[in-house]
């Protein structure tokens, strides 16, 4: 059950935002939240931009 208190703010987006160190990309996931008081509406967006991998070219990382 949805608490009516929250339904006063309709659409709510919450964005994070990762980078693991592995890779070096950076990975945005947007969450999309919209409220009615029958349905709740929850939709992921993936965002990845991609950037150069450092950790793998590292000359320090060879064993």
């Amino acid at each position: 059950m949805i608490d009516t208190t929250y339904l006063h703010n309709p659409d709510t987006t919450i964005t994070f935002t990762l980078t693991p160190a592995k890779t070096g990309h950076t990975l945005h996931i947007h969450i999309h939240l919209k409220f009615n008081p029958h349905w709740l509406e929850l939709t992921a967006q993936q965002q990845t931009d991609k950037k150069i991998p450092t950790a793998a070219k590292s000359p320090s990382k060879a064993e």
